[in-house]
């Protein structure tokens, strides 16, 4: 017997012409306890909140999402789990025969804030009851959530949460320890303001940060450059020379109450990109970076270099860079002339 097709599928929108924030993060919701075992059907069954013995017996009435579209038929449905896949929230891999959903790069990034805040609501309703039962569950919970969970514990400050750190801190990793710690000195020194966290990025975040590099190009830049160019930036951040980035430990990203706000990389004494969320820029969040950056650089080095854009050549001389040459890059009808800037320390 000759080896039997794949089963194959047809997308099919309907009228469903755009989805409401909350509709997209509930169908990522209910999609996240299917990835990479269950295909559409199961996901509309959870969506309507069927009673189906397969949903019953694998537990997903239990499902936060299940029944968040109850009035609508399965039809319904079905159309705006296509709308998702079709806007690339989430993608069709197959496991053998089978078609199965997997998450894209940026609906992996929305479900993972959604996911975050639901595990950050369920450990304050612990820490307001003097329970521990949240963070039993926590083995099981992706390391890139786990510290963003953190990260909200930290903004809050609320000393609730210390006896359930503390807790938590005794069956964790080094790394996740290490955060626990970092996290429980921030709330213990009952500072006020805004708080600051600064850390390296790991492996997982390169996504997140390659997404607001782009943001951030696409928005600002075409004050200053043509189009070829800003895209010549957006390649020059890509997914996968983030990813390279990060792994070889260049990449640092910052926090504020709990938020990314901004990123900063360097090679050596080498600084290679700056870059603040445009809703975030003007409020000081690009100093912090580069002084933490240049912290870093005194280390080894007597001085910082690096290439400066338009939009930022202003900012670096008033951190006391000087230029130092202008360089020319051809890239087809357009060209690039950028400064050279040194900081001697």
């Amino acid at each position: 017997m000759g080896k039997r097709p794949r089963v194959r599928y047809t997308l099919d929108t309907g009228t469903v012409r755009s989805l409401s924030e909350e509709e997209k993060a509930a169908i990522l919701r209910a999609a996240d306890e299917l990835i990479g075992t269950g295909g559409r059907s199961m996901l509309t069954k959870i969506l309507k909140g069927s009673r189906d013995k397969k949903v019953l017996e694998h537990g997903l009435d239990q499902c936060p999402a299940y029944g968040f579209y109850r009035s609508l038929t399965l039809e319904e449905i079905s159309h705006r789990v296509d709308w998702m896949i079709k806007k690339d929230y989430l993608r069709i891999d197959y496991d053998g025969r089978l078609p199965m959903l997997v998450f894209s790069e940026k609906g992996w990034e929305m479900e993972r804030n959604t996911y975050a805040e639901e595990v950050y609501q369920n450990m304050r309703r612990d820490a307001e009851e003097g329970q521990f039962r949240t963070i039993h569950e926590m083995k099981d919970v992706n390391r890139l959530v786990v510290f963003d969970v953190l990260e909200k514990i930290r903004a809050c400050r609320d000393e609730a949460f210390l006896p359930m750190l503390a807790e938590w801190k005794k069956s964790e990793v080094r790394k996740v320890r290490e955060r626990i710690g970092s996290v429980e000195k921030t709330i213990e020194s009952r500072e006020c303001g805004s708080v600051f966290s600064w850390m390296k990025a790991q492996k997982g975040d390169a996504v997140r940060l390659s997404m607001l590099v782009e943001r951030t190009v696409r928005e600002v830049y075409p004050k200053y450059y043509s189009g070829d160019i800003v895209d010549f930036f957006c390649i020059l951040h890509s997914r996968g020379r983030m990813e390279a980035e990060v792994e070889a430990g260049r990449v640092w990203q910052l926090f504020c109450d709990g938020r990314l706000v901004g990123t900063g990389s360097h090679d050596g004494n080498h600084i290679t990109g700056v870059y603040v969320s445009p809703k975030e820029q003007g409020r000081g969040f690009g100093s912090y970076i580069m002084e933490r950056l240049e912290q870093e650089i005194r280390k080894e080095a007597d001085r910082a270099v690096l290439d400066a854009s338009a939009p930022a050549e202003g900012f670096y001389e008033h951190r006391g860079y000087q230029v130092v040459e202008r360089k020319t890059l051809s890239m087809g009808n357009a060209e690039l002339t950028y400064p050279v800037m040194e900081k001697i320390f």
